[in-house]
């Protein structure tokens, strides 16, 4: 038979055995509950954060004077006006008074619409190029350029006549010389330009009255 020491070592043994097997399922056991715990306070963490976030969040509507649905609502608008801006189906001057309301409105200042209005849209519209039809004029007997350029559906201010004469370069050569039925584009000019011409005029005319 197996000799009394050798018996109770392997007893020993197998004790051993279960009892490090038992050590190791309720090691696992333990590390499981670390995970628990870990995800647990993670989920805290981030529920708290996400308080402070919202809590912000609404720091910020009140000082913008608008509830959550209207600053939503506003999101949807801007995307409206970019729509518009880019499709141009309706005006330029249209979806330019679009944009201004949206500028004007104080949401936004808010980080999450700034740069949408301020630079997206923005930049959409000062590339948007107006094609402006070409206005002609048919010159009649006693016509001259000065005499032209003071018609009230001209530009009603004879100091403009320059500008006729440098749209029509190809066709007149002396400003001073045009002829009956010539067909003469009368060009669009900045509102900037008409004031500047504009206040030489009335100088002239308040010195010439005088």
């Amino acid at each position: 038979g197996i000799p009394e020491s050798m018996s109770t070592y392997s007893e020993d043994k197998k004790l051993f055995e279960t009892e490090f097997i038992d050590l190791e399922i309720e090691k696992e056991k333990l590390l499981l509950q670390k995970v628990n715990l870990v995800s647990s306070l993670d989920s805290l963490n981030k529920i708290n954060v996400d308080k402070q976030i919202e809590k912000e969040q609404e720091g910020i509507l009140t000082l913008l004077d608008c509830n959550r649905e209207e600053f939503l609502q506003f999101g949807r608008e801007i995307e409206t006006v970019r729509n518009n801006a880019i499709e141009k189906e309706l005006s330029k001057d249209s979806v330019s008074y679009q944009f201004d309301l949206l500028q004007k409105n104080k949401i936004s200042a808010h980080p999450e619409y700034f740069s949408q209005v301020n630079i997206d849209i923005k930049s959409i519209l000062d590339n948007w190029v107006v094609d402006v039809p070409i206005k002609y004029y048919n010159v009649v007997k006693g016509d001259n350029l000065w005499k032209i350029a003071s018609k009230n559906e001209i530009y009603n201010n004879p100091f403009l006549w320059i500008k006729i004469f440098e749209a029509n370069r190809d066709l007149i050569k002396d400003p001073n010389k045009i002829y009956v039925n010539d067909r003469i584009i009368i060009p669009e000019i900045s509102s900037d330009e008409i004031e500047k011409f504009n206040s030489l005029f009335r100088k002239w005319k308040n010195k010439n009255i005088k």
